[in-house]
């Protein structure tokens, strides 16, 4: 995948917001800590944020870390299996194994460059398996709108079953009416732009008078694909088992959550609603384009156990052993495996 100027741009920016994010999340949590060691009579030299980070890795489970990372690459060959679903119906009929590295590459390449990996999913199966990028591009989509709709289930279900915790919580901090009126106006300003995107693709795709000039050409041949890759998804064969794998991608979402309850001694008493809860507002945190949700998971978690009244210096720990044990280790690993693997697995073609 070639890497432009914009890409690095956005590199540099994310990154830089994430890393702001979490410094802010470290200097705050540090000083609360402090204050908290102040109040339990400790001393000052015994109340170190990074000693006790690491003390909280060491007392891990690492048991239940490694049945984590096994749950998320077996979610992973479900999205591989529910991925060759949706291109059988274009003709593409990719092997599992790279249909597999190749997700797992994608997410990789999402560390450095939020984002980019779905367009290197389409470009490494174009690669590897001689598909159309278009087509699989609009079936890489697909699979993000997919994961779309679960998000808004998860979040709907989240907000259902934890309402008393979130109302108790919300009406004890909030001196402010929620400035709902602000938040009015950027849905509404949202919705807006959102709407005149949809128009204008629409009118350009439709008038033949934009037909010959030859950006908006090339523009309608992608959206042409993009619309095949996108119809795939009504043509696949078995809707049982592709209902199954979607479900099983989310159920193992969720269970990586749940089970670092179990890992970590100050949440091992928390039950699965609570683990509903930092399992949507922690994916909150990851749909924000930072690198594998780099401080905007770590804050999102801290609040949502803050709110479950689990202590924020112990929350932030927990924050950081999932996403280290996850985020960056097993898609590190799995993602160099997959840019080693791919080639030598495809070396006749």
């Amino acid at each position: 995948m070639k890497i432009s100027l914009k890409d690095i741009f956005q590199f540099i920016a994310f990154t830089s917001i994430g890393a702001l994010i979490l410094w802010w999340l470290w200097k705050n949590q540090a000083a609360a800590y402090l204050g908290d060691c102040r109040l339990r009579g400790i001393p000052e030299v015994q109340c170190s944020l990074a000693e006790k980070l690491i003390s909280d890795f060491k007392s891990s489970n690492f048991y239940w870390i490694i049945a984590i990372c096994i749950i998320f690459m077996l979610s992973n060959v479900c999205r591989a299996l529910r991925w060759n679903q949706m291109l059988e119906p274009l003709e593409i009929k990719p092997k599992l194994y790279n249909s597999f590295f190749i997700i797992m590459v994608a997410y990789f390449i999402n560390l450095g460059f939020p984002r980019s990996g779905e367009f290197a999913r389409a470009a490494l199966l174009t690669k590897y398996e001689g598909a159309t990028f278009e087509k699989t591009l609009g079936t890489v989509i697909m699979d993000r709108i997919l994961d779309i709709i679960c998000l808004l289930i998860v979040l709907a279900l989240g907000f259902i079953l934890c309402f008393d915790a979130l109302w108790a919580y919300i009406s004890q901090h909030s001196g402010d009416p929620l400035l709902t009126g602000r938040f009015g106006w950027l849905i509404a300003g949202g919705v807006v732009i959102v709407l005149m995107g949809i128009g204008s693709i629409y009118v350009i795709f439709k008038d033949d008078r934009f037909a010959k000039n030859r950006i908006v050409s090339k523009l309608r041949n992608i959206l042409r694909g993009l619309w095949n890759g996108i119809k795939s998804v009504r043509q696949v064969d078995n809707i049982p088992f592709f209902l199954f794998y979607t479900a099983a991608i989310w159920f193992s979402y969720f269970l990586m959550t749940y089970w670092m309850f179990s890992a970590f001694e100050p949440t091992a008493h928390l039950n699965a609603i609570a683990g509903l809860l930092v399992f949507d507002m922690g994916t909150l945190g990851i749909v924000f384009p930072s690198p594998g949700g780099m401080g905007t998971y770590h804050a999102m978690v801290v609040k949502a156990l803050e709110i479950l009244e689990i202590n924020s210096a112990d929350g932030f720990s927990f924050a950081m052993i999932i996403f280290f044990s996850v985020n960056i280790f097993c898609n590190v690993v799995s993602g160099l495996l997959g840019l080693i693997l791919l080639p030598i697995l495809n070396r006749k073609k």
